[in-house]
């Protein structure tokens, strides 16, 4: 699947280079308006070029905004106001019952004022949630940023009937950071959300915001920002829990993507940004060994979320960051970034 009037692309790729300092993106969004901070990518079923890349603005008078491939703003492809809408994250199959023979798409977002979980269905963003779910609900503590929800992922696997959401919070206890609930469907045609379990470990050094999930691994993958990276098993904060990334970031890991197989790295990869060094550092999927990290243009980088939408010939995929400094998000085609990884001393 590629987008054949990027003729731009071609340029890029043969141009770019190991000596270039910093990757330059392929392709820049036009900026938001405060505070960028996530992205996250839905593909159109049959059509690549009318895939829509929805980037959130996390002011107290955001909301979450539709961008086009190009990097171009769609008309009536947004959601506002929302109240400090933090992070986003979208499942592109779920069974629709009240749909015959046909998968649903699913953003789900942060509203960390409001203190809700939110869902809209995708492309139409109709809401799913009847207002939204209240977070962190059985928390007792009074502390209110115990239940401000910030970052969320979500995961369905076959048959695809429910929804599983993870999400963390501005801030929290030591153990039982993170918060999993599972989404179904009711008779009403919205979404119903129920409390599975707290889990999660933090080192309590700042914050826990970004998430991602390898469904195929069954693992969830949440920063530890100024600590590393921890993971958790989907189904059991019991098994299979660890950390990896100690050392290797300047400050902050940030934001999170999964890369199930490229032919490179046949294993995957999962890939954080390195917040502080506007760098991207690059992990095996399977072993967490520290591969190499890229030096980017996107500054002071948060979000970023991998997408098989692939933006020139023979792609097999596009990372997508937040940059800080343009107040806008980055699109760069994943080989451009592979090529120029540089190795740990």
């Amino acid at each position: 699947m590629y987008i054949k009037y990027l003729s731009i692309a071609f340029l890029f790729l043969a141009t770019a280079c190991h000596s270039q300092k910093r990757i330059k993106p392929l392709i820049s969004s036009e900026p938001l308006n405060n505070d960028p901070d996530d992205v996250a990518i839905w593909i159109h079923p049959s059509e690549a070029m009318k895939s829509i890349v929805f980037l959130n603005d996390k002011s107290s008078n955001g909301g979450v905004f539709g961008f086009d491939i190009s990097g171009k703003p769609m008309v009536n492809k947004s959601i506002q106001p929302l109240l400090k809408p933090n992070n986003l994250d979208i499942v592109n199959r779920l069974s629709n019952p009240f749909k015959h023979d046909s998968l649903e798409s699913v953003l789900v977002i942060t509203e960390r004022e409001t203190q809700r979980i939110r869902m809209f269905n995708v492309p139409d963003l109709n809401s799913l949630d009847s207002g939204g779910f209240i977070a962190f609900a059985e928390d007792s503590s009074g502390n209110s940023d115990f239940h401000a929800p910030m970052g969320i992922a979500v995961m369905s696997k076959y048959p695809y009937e429910n929804l599983d959401v993870f999400v963390s919070r501005k801030f929290g206890p030591n153990q039982k950071y993170l918060n999993h609930y599972k989404a179904f469907w009711t008779c009403d045609k919205q979404m119903k959300l129920n409390y599975v379990r707290s889990f999660g470990t933090f080192s309590g050094v700042k914050e826990i915001e970004a998430l991602a999930v390898d469904t195929l691994n069954n693992r969830i993958y949440y920063s530890d920002e100024n600590y590393g990276i921890r993971y958790a098993s989907t189904s059991s904060d019991k098994i299979d829990t660890g950390s990896f990334g100690i050392g290797s970031f300047k400050s902050d890991c940030e934001g999170i993507a999964v890369i199930y197989t490229l032919k490179k790295f046949p294993n995957g990869l999962i890939v954080v940004s390195d917040q502080q060094r506007n760098n991207l550092n690059f992990f095996d999927r399977n072993t967490h060994k520290f591969i190499g990290f890229v030096e980017i243009e996107a500054t002071e980088t948060d979000g970023i979320d991998f997408s098989t939408l692939a933006l020139v010939k023979d792609s097999e995929g596009t990372l997508f960051t937040m940059n800080d400094l343009h107040h806008n998000f980055h699109y760069y085609p994943i080989e451009s970034l592979i090529r120029n990884i540089t190795k740990p001393n």
